[in-house]
């Protein structure tokens, strides 16, 4: 499955190989034969999985793998057949708990964001950027259901970018910054949370805290503009096959 979405404004592909298990064959083993095949090819990120693995995905409610076998992002079967595909009760289902998700993610993050700001006026920039990190960390653990079909409790928004970083190549760069300065200052989101946890001070610049809420808000949009740009590729492939249905059960009552 070659699957295209966008973020921040650019279109990406990330390119799924999914596998019949065989005895003796790993990810591991694979990985690097693929990256061998793919190496004049522009830069594309990819993923091996297990096709029963896959398919638990879609079970549990995973969007993002819901989004990724739709279809059009089928570019080859060895089958002949379609192997892996969500049904119509599976696509309803996925919708409608992402949406839940969606917008209880949406108030949380809106109410940490006031608290923010509420600490940043009173200069208190250690516990504006706690309040920062935990609205980041919903919206990444929003992203993390979306493609998982659950989440975890790992405070660290380092390890929930690079886990995520295996689906959106980008992630890494985009959130955390290319140079050393920029990786540093993103860093004092995760040392706030931990100095505000441990009851420790930790000086925390204006300008950084300022940089530090800005950015956070732009990504906290792109991540959103990302699950829509999901789910209405979903709402689209759903309302198709339900005039497909329809269209189908008025030629048997004509019959």
């Amino acid at each position: 499955f070659l699957v295209k979405y966008a973020f921040l404004d650019q279109e990406y592909q990330h390119l799924i190989l999914a596998l019949k298990p065989v005895s003796g064959l790993s990810h591991k083993v694979l990985k690097p034969i693929v990256e061998l095949c793919l190496i004049d090819q522009e830069p594309i990120s990819f993923e091996l999985i297990f096709t029963p693995e896959l398919k638990n995905k879609i079970k549990i409610g995973s969007l993002f793998y819901c989004y990724a076998v739709l279809p059009a992002h089928e570019i080859f079967n060895s089958c002949g057949n379609t192997t892996v595909t969500a049904k119509q009760k599976e696509l309803r289902g996925i919708l409608d708990l992402s949406e839940k998700h969606y917008q209880k993610v949406l108030i949380t993050s809106g109410e940490f964001l006031e608290g923010a700001q509420t600490f940043a006026d009173t200069a208190n920039y250690l516990r504006a950027l706690f309040m920062v990190h935990q609205s980041l960390e919903s919206h990444l653990k929003l992203l993390q259901i979306a493609v998982e079909g659950k989440g975890n409790n790992v405070h660290r928004l380092d390890s929930r970018i690079r886990s995520l970083d295996t689906h959106f190549s980008m992630f890494k760069k985009v959130f955390m910054g290319e140079d050393e300065a920029e990786q540093e200052r993103f860093r004092l989101l995760d040392s706030s949370f931990n100095a505000v946890n441990q009851n420790k001070d930790l000086a925390i610049l204006a300008l950084d805290a300022s940089w530090l809420y800005e950015h956070c808000i732009a990504m906290q949009t792109a991540i959103e503009k990302l699950c829509r740009y999901f789910t209405s590729a979903l709402q689209s492939e759903y309302e198709k096959n339900m005039a497909a249905e329809a269209a189908i059960q008025a030629e048997l009552a004509q019959a």
